[in-house]
């Protein structure tokens, strides 16, 4: 059997980031159905579909639950081939979510 689950994360802002004002304006979440709707320059709107979309409240800890790695984990200490892969632009938070900071651990550590 295959399955393929996507998931969708917005990483917190920087302190960097919060200091100069900047704000999350263009990507709006829908956790409950997993939808993320980015708002382009020129007011163009998009929508996309995930299987578990998290916005920037959600901890490390409850992405990890939530977006079913523990269970990913658990399948691939009974032999089953899994994957956990990061994708995105550089600064997207790919490092944030796979790896956190010290006090704040991501998905590796775990």
């Amino acid at each position: 059997m295959t399955q393929v689950a996507v998931a969708v994360r917005v990483r917190p802002l920087l302190a960097m980031e919060l200091s100069k004002g900047h704000e999350c304006t263009r990507t709006e979440l829908s956790p409950a159905d997993g939808i993320a709707t980015i708002s382009a320059t020129g007011g163009a709107v998009r929508s996309f579909k995930f299987d578990y979309a998290a916005d920037m409240s959600v901890s490390q800890e409850d992405f990890y639950e939530r977006a079913d790695i523990r269970k990913m984990v658990a399948s691939a200490l009974q032999g089953l081939n899994v994957t956990v892969l990061a994708y995105g632009q550089t600064g997207s938070g790919k490092t944030f979510t796979m790896e956190g900071p010290d006090d704040n651990f991501g998905v590796v550590p775990r």
